[in-house]
């Protein structure tokens, strides 16, 4: 076996795609397995083109890729959080490739973090990638939670209620209000609070900063329920294009999202779900995505009666130097 930190043959890393189970857009109803196997080996590219990105590869035979690995750096993940980070962009391994394989890919992944001073990186890896984790956790990754990938089919969306408290657009001069909101609203399970390496204040940094963004330009709407003159809850919605048998089409993403402890269990995050879901079937979008906790039971039985159904999860995993 070798391994090599660049030149990465994409002939053969569009094979090892095609070889890989449960690609990241494959639970979409409109989306083609070849479509998705199209677009996965494109943005492999794509992102190994971009600035500061690193690829290591992994051959089983000269031949055969037996694994790639893409690494890059995150800027504005560094300054929120506080220490240079990372991540681990993409990650394909065979499925039946021995334990050697993952174990080399990794190796190499983390020579390469700590060579370029990251002191934090993450990872997300569906959960039927089982070759990858043992890899991940030889060198140093470890599991935070996992994430349950739940998606509205939006073509013929009929709610069967509408909403229970004031909506609107946010406007800058929520931001104060909005950024106290988001670190109020960080749930317990939040890969940021149970990771026992980052400080106590690093995510809420982030979240802050994060619905700050949105409101600025980060997301295409965010929208605020107000109960009593105050906000209450947020939701952050952004478009997205991807490959379908039929070129690409817009779906919609909730992206962030945080509802007052004090006001939860009043259907502030269902009524602002509906609005946002409502938006965009009337502009035609057919699906819509959000990714959630696998313990947050509330907001996937709030997504399930609005029409969600539960299509795949991933693992989180966090490295630290």
């Amino acid at each position: 076996m070798s391994t090599a930190s660049h030149s990465v043959d994409f002939v053969q890393a569009g094979q090892l795609v095609r070889q890989t189970p449960n690609l990241p857009l494959e639970h979409l109803p409109h989306v083609s397995r070849a479509a998705v196997e199209c677009h996965e080996t494109e943005s492999l590219q794509e992102k190994a083109a971009k600035e500061g990105v690193s690829a290591t590869a992994v051959w089983t035979t000269p031949e055969r890729l037996g694994a790639v690995g893409l690494l890059t750096p995150l800027p504005w993940d560094s300054v929120q959080l506080g220490r240079p980070s990372g991540r681990i962009a993409a990650a394909y391994v065979e499925p039946d490739a021995p334990e050697s394989v993952p174990a080399a890919l990794f190796a190499n992944l983390e020579q390469q973090m700590r060579g370029a001073g990251m002191r934090f990186a993450d990872f997300h890896a569906h959960v039927a990638h089982r070759p990858l984790f043992a890899g991940a956790a030889a060198h140093g990754f470890r599991l935070m939670t996992t994430h349950l990938v739940m998606v509205w089919d939006l073509r013929d969306w009929q709610p069967p209620f509408g909403p229970t408290c004031d909506l609107r657009l946010a406007e800058e001069s929520d931001l104060p209000a909005l950024e106290d909101l988001a670190e109020r609203a960080i749930p317990p399970f939040s890969r940021f609070a149970v990771d026992p390496i980052l400080p106590p204040q690093a995510g809420a940094t982030l979240f802050r900063a994060w619905a700050a963004n949105s409101v600025r330009g980060y997301a295409d709407a965010v929208d605020v329920a107000v109960v009593e003159g105050r906000l209450a809850g947020y939701c952050t919605w952004r478009k997205q294009a991807v490959d379908t048998a039929d070129g690409k089409k817009e779906w919609g993403v909730l992206d962030l999202t945080g509802v007052d402890p004090e006001a939860r269990d009043r259907g502030v995050f269902r009524s602002l779900a509906h609005r946002g879901l409502s938006r965009m079937a009337a502009q035609g979008i057919p699906f819509a995505q959000v990714i959630t906790d696998v313990m947050n039971t509330g907001m996937q039985r709030a997504c399930g009666l609005l029409g969600a159904k539960t299509l795949s999860a991933r693992h989180t995993f966090h490295w630290h130097a």
